[in-house]
């Protein structure tokens, strides 16, 4: 058994105490605590000891952006080269998310401990996300029986440091060696998962809380360092409301804190940011549309999902149906009664005068090709799509509209219908809406319309499509609260 014997500073509860009021006040929300503080303790000159880092901050890693993650490494680095020690690998306390690998590695990380009860297998692999891999080795807290040809390390306190490496080098079996040695020598394989506490297993299972989730980190990480009393309001409550079962509360709540942040920054009518990132930890990355009024995250993998869409002005977070996973801008039916999944990829992505994203996206169907070209600007979203030797089938995207029970259709001037049970409509333009919002959906070709509730009685599906086959091209214009 190869016995790595790591050690990690105290904190001091002051420095803690106080990281923490600067997060709770909203002056500092990215703090990291760092080791024990000057003066040093006394410290023995212990080479075969790894000084263990443990990356603590608040929040926690899986919730901050690379940069911050980044920069919380080099300050935690930083601290134990100033006291004389070497950084060692980094123990994975607290929650663990697949996309951590990728800004570990970038940061200079070149191992991970973690917990020999928090991995599905107690010997060393591997954890992986995209082309990023980290070695990850299992912690104990006391020796035990081991396969021979595994490692481990034993984390022990301070004081107790001397008496540990004499204990490894009395024992047989046992192999005192160092992280960067026994990987010099042994090159773990195989993946390892890492077991999930109730909070983390509760967002792997609950499409809509992760996405929530997801949504509240992006609001965490993006807060300035001076809010007004204002802003500082929206954000409390988003923080507050996070925590509670009212989805359409909670989802509320983050979008006016948004709108809120984006006032405090002075931002005008024509201001945009288009970014790409594995937003759900998935493996593929997602499109991030920023705009005054709108905030819209495509994954052209999953035939051009909509995951989240917000409306800033008024405040609407059109996408959150419980139940119901966001939009897909490309769903086709051709034989069978099964969506067909289309894998698409990013052809271009570019800002045009007047605060408008163009986003235009390629994919095989058949024997053919599909063209999507998605525009945003103001409140409008405009999907062309252009289809060359597709299969016959029928195509359209479906809609995901958080609406209330009372929630009504409309169709080429028609009278108003509420939407009690699955309805299907044809013709050119079509308004739904309800006590407070309103969609016009407008196609230049005639279109079938379905309508259904959502699964809890609330929300609304909407599929607008067209029967297609061969080349064709047909455009649709989604205007929210039109």
């Amino acid at each position: 058994m190869h016995v790595i014997v790591g050690a990690r500073l105290p904190v001091d509860p002051r420095a803690f105490e106080a990281a923490v009021g600067r997060i709770q006040s909203l002056r500092h929300p990215l703090a990291l605590v760092l080791p024990h503080p000057a003066p040093a303790p006394d410290l023995p000159d212990l080479p075969n000891v790894e000084w263990v880092r443990t990356g603590y901050s608040e929040p926690w890693f899986p919730i901050l952006p690379d940069g911050e993650i980044l920069r919380q490494i080099e300050r935690e680095a930083t601290a134990l080269t100033d006291l004389g020690l070497e950084p060692g690998p980094l123990w994975i306390t607290g929650p663990w998310t697949a996309r951590l690998p990728g800004p570990l590695k970038a940061a200079g990380v070149t191992a991970l401990l973690m917990a020999a009860d928090r991995l599905d297998r107690p010997i060393p692999g591997v954890l992986a996300h995209l082309d990023a891999v980290l070695p990850v080795i299992p912690v104990v807290t006391e020796l035990d029986s081991r396969p021979v040809d595994a490692a481990v390390v034993w984390m022990v306190d301070l004081d107790g440091l001397e008496e540990a490496l004499a204990r490894v080098a009395e024992s047989p079996g046992c192999d005192l060696t160092t992280v960067d040695a026994y990987l010099t020598d042994h090159r773990p394989d195989g993946r390892r998962r890492p077991v999930l506490d109730d909070a983390e297993a509760e967002l792997s299972t609950d499409p809509d809380r992760f996405v929530l989730h997801r949504k509240f980190v992006r609001l965490v990480t993006r807060i300035p360092e001076r809010l007004s009393a204002a802003a500082e309001t929206a954000v409390l409550d988003a923080e507050r409301r996070f925590d509670s079962r009212d989805l359409t509360a909670a989802h509320k709540s983050i979008v006016a804190a948004r709108a809120a942040i984006d006032s405090e920054r002075r931002r005008g009518d024509d201001w945009w940011r288009i970014s790409r990132l594995d937003w759900d930890a998935d493996g593929s990355e997602e499109i991030h549309i920023e705009l005054p009024l709108v905030s819209m995250l495509v994954a052209p993998h999953r035939s051009a999902a909509v995951t989240t869409l917000d409306l800033k002005d008024p405040v609407w977070p059109v996408s959150s149906v419980s139940g119901e996973p966001g939009w897909v801008l490309a769903r086709f039916i051709g034989e069978g009664d099964e969506p067909t999944p289309i894998s698409m990829a990013e052809i271009r992505a570019t800002e045009a005068r007047g605060g408008r994203i163009e986003v235009e996206l390629g994919a095989p169907i058949g024997s053919g090709t599909l063209g999507l070209e998605v525009t945003v600007q103001g409140r409008k979203i405009v999907a062309r799509y252009v289809l060359s030797g597709a299969p016959s089938g029928q195509l359209g995207p479906e809609l995901k509209l958080a609406m209330d029970a009372d929630a009504r259709v409309r169709i080429d001037g028609s009278e108003w219908t509420a939407v009690t049970e699955p309805i299907a409509l044809s013709g050119h333009k079509i308004r739904v809406a309800d006590a407070s919002s309103q969609v016009v959906i407008t196609s230049l070709t005639p279109m079938t319309v379905f309508l259904r509730p959502g699964l809890d009685g609330k929300g609304l599906v909407v599929w607008p499509h067209w029967v297609v086959a061969g080349s064709t091209t047909h455009e649709l214009t989604i205007d929210l609260n039109g």
